[in-house]
């Protein structure tokens, strides 16, 4: 164990030492993430490895001078984790903060904000939006939202620019997740949601297992076996389900299962829907020879998760599952009545002051065959896009190219390794774990407009939450008209522009 800490310890300085290093004389070749940052491609004294996230240059020209352009970015509610409103102590809003002031200084920009008029009110706001844009006013320049505000309800989609030719964007670059950008493409070309290292909520939003360790280790032992578990390949549903029957008590002895006792894993619909339902390999869709999205699913995959997930959730003591109404899971899981908690990355923030250990583990595998984990990155995470009414494209192109860039160089390191993995996580493993949960996460076509197409995306959930059984070969072939019907207008309305 004491070799173990002075392990971590020693990792924890070389993360730690670059920052320190260029916090001294406010020198502009080794800048911290409060200091001047790179500015592209300017001659800059390289720092001990070249390979440094710090030291990768873009390609932005070095005498770009917007003259004071005022950026205009909407918001859904103002003070968001990309854009945050001042500099608070908190090492990753300043992170984020001194990042955006780096990239105003360098182009000669000016950020402004604007939030939508109902942020707070789920379908007031997608009303909002969707009135502005029809209105045709030139009101803002840049767009930052969750997917879910922009393809949830009313699909804004038509309303934002193509991206996959502007000026100054490079999306072979590492700052830029192309393949999840193609992903959420109907076509696998056309880009109007950029995704990448200007924003922080696609890792923040990949799903994962938190687990409570000391309540583990008094029925189990080790609870760090897990990792091993994980790291082989071997973390599975059916692992999950039987570790969670034996840590079943009934805490008020009344002989029945009820929202009082200690359970394995307590979940509900949302969990089920958001979460879970992304982490199988099972199929739903494919590209047909034009790029084009098609409904295309893998029945005895999907078959076999069913039967999966129907188990976990009412045939076993350990599990208590919520298919309607359900109480916060937060507190019962702080309260120490379960054990394993799916959930987003980012809720290990609501952890820090819990008494117990608690690990970190993938989204399990639906069996063995399964080649990876798979962790599906939920619509909340922020997208960014240029609305059609913009008078300054090029400009807005330049300013997230250079965000993205000085967000990978100095951003991302800071959340990913000083913050998630050492400040909101407690052990030597877990950081390994959140490599492979990053590692494997994915964008979803069909998720992303799941309102759109008939929950065709959620087919699981369908038939095990809401129909209560695992009968999905009469649920598709019942539902499979639906299903492509409703695509086959959805990219119709993609295609043409249609609102």
């Amino acid at each position: 164990m004491k070799n173990k800490k002075i392990f971590a310890l020693l990792l924890a300085l070389l993360f730690i030492l670059p920052i320190v290093m260029a916090c001294g004389d406010g020198d502009k070749t080794n800048p911290d993430i409060s200091g001047g940052g790179i500015s592209g491609n300017e001659e800059t004294e390289e720092v001990s490895d070249p390979n440094a996230r710090i030291n990768k240059k873009d390609n932005l020209p070095n005498d770009l001078n917007f003259d004071g352009q005022e950026i205009r970015i909407l918001l859904p509610l103002l003070n968001t984790m990309d854009y945050p409103e001042k500099s608070t102590g908190d090492i990753v809003n300043d992170a984020v903060y001194d990042k955006n002031t780096r990239v105003q200084e360098r182009l000669n920009v000016k950020f402004s904000y604007g939030e939508l008029p109902r942020g707070g009110d789920w379908s007031g706001a997608l009303d909002d939006m969707k009135n502005m844009f029809l209105a045709g006013d030139d009101v803002y320049d840049l767009v930052s939202m969750s997917l879910a505000y922009c393809t949830y309800g009313s699909v804004t989609t038509v309303f934002y620019m193509e991206m996959q030719n502007m000026p100054y964007l490079d999306f072979d670059q590492p700052w830029w997740n192309k393949g999840s950008m193609l992903d959420i493409s109907h076509d696998n070309k056309t880009i109007k949601y950029l995704v990448g290292e200007a924003s922080l909520s696609s890792l923040a939003y990949a799903g994962a297992v938190f687990y409570n360790k000391n309540m583990y280790n008094d029925v189990y032992g080790d609870p760090d076996s897990l990792y091993g578990i994980a790291l082989d390949g071997k973390w599975t549903f059916d692992y999950l389900s039987e570790k969670c029957k034996g840590l079943y008590v009934d805490v008020n002895g009344d002989g029945v299962a009820d929202g009082d006792d200690q359970y394995g894993m307590t979940f509900e619909w949302w969990t089920f829907y958001n979460i879970l339902c992304g982490a199988g390999d099972a199929r739903r869709s494919s590209r047909d020879s034009d790029g084009i999205i098609q409904i295309d699913m893998d029945l005895n995959r999907l078959l076999t998760f069913c039967e999966k997930m129907y188990d976990l959730c009412y045939n076993n003591i350990g599990v208590d599952y919520y298919p309607g109404t359900a109480p916060l899971l937060t507190p019962l899981y702080l309260n120490r009545q379960m054990v394993f908690y799916p959930l987003y990355l980012h809720g290990a923030m609501g952890f820090r002051a819990m008494d117990d250990d608690y690990g970190i583990l993938p989204l399990p595998k639906i069996d063995e065959t399964q080649k990876e984990y798979k962790s599906l990155i939920n619509i909340n995470t922020s997208v960014l896009c240029v609305p059609y009414t913009c008078k300054i494209p090029e400009t807005v192109a330049a300013v997230l190219e250079a965000s993205a860039a000085e967000g990978y160089r100095t951003v991302t390191e800071v959340y990913y390794e000083v913050a998630l993995k050492t400040k909101y996580s407690r052990d030597d493993y877990s950081g390994q774990v959140i490599d492979l949960v990053n590692s494997t996460s994915y964008i979803d076509f069909l998720t992303t407009y799941v309102n759109h197409l008939n929950q065709s995306a959620f087919i699981v959930h369908q038939v095990v939450s809401q129909n209560k059984n695992t009968d999905l070969m009469s649920h598709y072939t019942k539902n499979e008209n639906a299903y492509k019907t409703s695509l086959d207008k959805l990219i119709t309305v993609l295609t043409e522009g249609i609102v």
